[in-house]
């Protein structure tokens, strides 16, 4: 019967939202109602700068297996690390109370792997349009009249 008391009780609400669910307005409220959420920071929430100075060897690595993962061997699979620290959001008033947040950092090294296959992949095309332009350069002199 105990069991059945603990799991009859108010649970808590979890919220989950997209990027556009943080900001001060939105994360005020949540707050004041006593309500968790869960939502990416957006860019602007957090600079390339903080994103750069992070440590994967001082991060968390985590049990989990990415689906697209589970058949290849563990040497082959993706590893995800996380690490947190806490932002603060202030109000456009002065008066409104600076909020901190936890903020959480997922690393997934099949993603990293994907976004450095992609910059190089960007970087040979412009390469490639570099040296096209490069090839078909021809001077061009400029005439002007004489009085």
């Amino acid at each position: 019967m105990t069991e059945l008391q603990k799991m009859a009780k108010p649970q808590e609400f979890l919220l989950i939202g997209d990027s556009k669910l943080v900001s001060y307005t939105n994360v005020s409220a949540m707050i004041d109602a006593g309500v968790g959420f869960i939502a990416p920071a957006s860019k602007a929430y957090t600079p390339a700068a903080r994103l750069a100075a992070l440590d994967l060897d001082s991060a968390t690595q985590v049990d989990y297996v990415a689906q697209r993962d589970t058949s290849k061997p563990a040497a082959a699979r993706g590893r995800w690390h996380v690490s947190e620290d806490t932002m603060t959001l202030a109000g456009k008033r002065k008066r409104d109370p600076v909020l901190t947040l936890r903020r959480v950092f997922v690393h997934s090294t099949a993603r990293a792997h994907a976004a450095a296959t992609a910059r190089a992949k960007k970087l040979d095309r412009a390469r490639d349009d570099l040296d096209r332009l490069a090839r078909g350069w021809v001077p061009v002199t400029t005439l002007t009249r004489k009085p």
